[in-house]
């Protein structure tokens, strides 16, 4: 398939090959069996559905824990409990003083092999801002707090931590000494430092994903429940309009846009910042740069990975890509969004996606940001 050496070499051909990515995915709106967007979409969900494996979770009781006025916003900070693990720590951003239900987004964080940190990566509620995390916002977000600024043009912004980030995260005084110790080996077990934690949390990510997928469900599916029950306190406040409700992140939060949007009938406009591709990408090269949490068992099969941001269509969806992401080929990127794009025009609505390439690394920069919120306020401001 490529001259360029393959990740598992030899093995890496034979498994693409399994999807026959030649041929038209069965679960595509690209297969010419679909004529009607709207009759496709509701088997494709089924079938995303029963591989995701989202566990169905209720509706948890919020809790306030402050508010407070800072650079023209006024911030809660909630908290909710889930089943399992530490409670969900959540902010709540506004324009100060404003009244009356706002256009909304769902803001979500990325991975960056830094779990000590989710929510916090993309927001500011104080002065005094940790030092590692004004730089994490330099070198991805252009040095801004885009769920900060965001906010300020008028939206209601809900930004939560998702398993196993910030509040989420697993502690290790809670595991067996004994896998700490295999994990770090000959390093300090007391993983005191940003640096040690983080090491150690992407160490864990095999034991978590080996864990999570032994007990009949997926990372991805609880991800997506995650982020659903948060969509539902986002969309049950009284200053949020429940018709303007979107939802954009880079990266893991790119993906996590992806599977929500495409998913989730409530979302009326989503932005997917630097995570789109095909499967092939990650079996031929990528999966090595990846978490965990992109995998879904199965259905690579069935649906071409763009094929689920395209059970959004036809409503209005942006991708930003970097060009020189290592996280991605670009040739694959493309065909991506080759997908995409048919499956919009054949919907017949090419007015509402958009596709956008920009120079430089993987990051959501002032620029990638400005175009974001345009879309954004440019679909959600219709009501």
């Amino acid at each position: 398939m490529s001259k360029t050496p393959l990740l598992l070499g030899d093995y890496s051909c034979w498994l693409a090959e399994q999807m026959n990515p030649e041929r038209v995915p069965e679960y595509s709106f690209l297969n010419p069996v679909y004529k009607d967007v709207e009759k496709w979409r509701e088997q494709a969900r089924k079938v995303f559905e029963s591989f995701v494996l989202a566990p169905e979770l209720a509706v948890p009781k919020v809790a306030l824990l402050w508010t407070r006025n800072y650079d023209g916003l006024q911030i809660e900070k909630l908290s909710w409990q889930l089943p399992f693990g530490p409670a969900t720590e959540a902010y709540f951003l506004k324009p100060e003083n404003h009244k009356g239900p706002l256009p909304a987004v769902l803001g979500l964080h990325d991975h960056g092999v830094n779990k000590r940190y989710g929510k916090n990566k993309i927001i500011r509620i104080e002065n005094g801002t940790p030092s590692p995390v004004l730089d994490y916002q330099k070198e991805f977000y252009g040095g801004r707090a885009w769920a900060n600024e965001l906010a300020k043009l008028g939206f209601a912004v809900l930004v939560h931590d998702v398993f196993p980030f910030e509040s989420r995260r697993i502690l290790p005084e809670e595991m067996p000494k004994v896998v700490i110790d295999c994990i770090m080996l000959e390093e300090d077990p007391e993983l005191e430092t940003l640096a040690q934690y983080n090491e150690f949390a992407r160490r864990m990510e095999t034991v978590i994903a080996k864990s999570i997928f032994t007990s009949g469900l997926t990372w991805p599916g609880i991800t997506l429940a995650e982020d659903r029950i948060a969509l539902q306190i986002l969309s049950s406040r009284d200053d949020v309009d429940t018709r303007r409700v979107g939802c954009c992140g880079l990266s893991l939060g790119g993906l996590r846009s992806n599977y929500l949007a495409g998913s989730s009938p409530s979302i009326q406009c989503a932005v997917s910042a630097g995570f789109m591709t095909t499967w092939a990408d990650f079996i031929l090269q990528k999966a090595f740069t990846h978490t965990w949490m992109y995998t879904i068992p199965g259905l690579p099969k069935l649906m071409e990975f763009a094929d689920i941001l395209a059970m959004h269509a036809p409503k209005p969806a942006l991708v930003q890509s970097c060009i020189h992401d290592t996280l991605f080929t670009l040739d694959q990127v493309k065909r991506a969004e080759a997908v995409l794009k048919a499956t919009y025009a054949k919907a017949g609505r090419t007015d509402s996606f958009s596709f956008s390439y920009h120079d430089g690394p993987h990051r959501f920069d002032v620029a990638m940001q400005e175009e974001a919120f345009n879309w954004l306020k440019g679909w959600l401001s219709r009501g």
